[in-house]
């Protein structure tokens, strides 16, 4: 799989409300809604989970709340969200990061 040109240290700012890259919008907090009843579904049988890409962690950190979930591997491109991502894996010992594309 081609690599080049991608830029992995592309400066993304996050907050609360917005996650934004190189200025670009990529995630905002109001799809907390959607991102939420997605991952209820997804992870509502447990087992182990693959997402791709981290954002702001909305989707993350619902499928955490899920008991039965055993592996949550997240696939991160943006090295600034992947360490936000190592923060959120400190206090949820099953997920496993994973920088580069998927």
């Amino acid at each position: 799989m081609p690599t080049e040109g991608i830029n992995y240290g592309a400066k993304a700012k996050i907050s609360k409300t917005h996650l934004t890259i190189e200025g670009h919008p990529v995630m905002e907090s109001w799809e907390t809604p959607y991102m939420h009843a997605l991952a209820d579904k997804v992870a509502a049988d447990g087992g182990h989970m693959l997402e791709v890409g981290f954002g702001m962690a909305i989707s993350a950190t619902q499928i955490q709340s899920h008991p039965k979930v055993t592996k949550h591997s997240i696939i991160e491109i943006n090295k600034d969200v992947f360490d936000t991502m190592t923060e959120l894996k400190k206090t949820h010992p099953t997920i496993n990061g994973l920088l580069g594309p998927w």
